[in-house]
């Protein structure tokens, strides 16, 4: 905003007329409190793509979702309720995954120097794993593998989308535990990669 842009001109111009003048303290500071000024409305500005973006492409998602599931069940014959419950479960890794975002936007160092286009692609790719691992979460819950502990938590559709939510949630925390896992090797001197 042109407000914002005035504020940065007036303190970096009060920083210039500060060291012509020789005062030098004066000056360094003024610099300094332009320089945090800028760097705070870059992460506003980041925190307002990351938010636009996900709330776009949740919505996208959803309309996306229910079109494949509404067109799908007919065109692939499959079942209903099979479809119903991937369905669900899809939904909740994608609700999730959009919590997932919406918590780490509250939080966190932000930059806007990577432009919008950055910013939509990581909520993209996060939004995708959220629904990737809901529908994960709902293979694991219909394989004959899975524990009876899981099949009978999600014996209904509706639980499918609590299990889909989790694994959504989930998709945050395994690049954080595969990188402190390397992390941890590394600090060892473990020579495997």
């Amino acid at each position: 905003p042109r407000e914002q842009r005035l504020e940065v001109r007036r303190v970096v111009g009060l920083a210039i007329v500060e060291g012509i003048r020789g005062n030098r303290d004066e000056s360094v500071r003024l610099a300094k409190e332009a320089a945090a000024f800028l760097m705070e409305r870059t992460v506003e500005r980041s925190r307002c793509w990351t938010l636009s973006a996900a709330h776009a492409l949740v919505m996208l998602f959803a309309v996306g979702l229910w079109s494949v599931w509404h067109l799908g069940r007919p065109l692939f014959g499959m079942h209903a309720d099979g479809v119903l419950s991937l369905f669900l479960s899809v939904q909740g890794g994608m609700a999730g995954a959009y919590l997932s975002v919406v918590q780490k936007t509250g939080k966190g160092a932000w930059d806007a120097a990577s432009g919008l286009g950055m910013h939509v692609l990581e909520v993209f790719t996060k939004i995708l794993a959220g629904c990737l691992c809901g529908g994960i979460a709902f293979a694991l819950s219909r394989s004959v593998h899975a524990p009876p502990s899981i099949r009978e938590l999600t014996s209904d559709p509706f639980s499918l989308i609590v299990f889909g939510f989790a694994a959504g949630l989930f998709e945050r925390a395994i690049p954080r535990m595969v990188s402190a896992y390397v992390d941890r090797d590394t600090a060892k001197g473990s020579p495997d990669p």
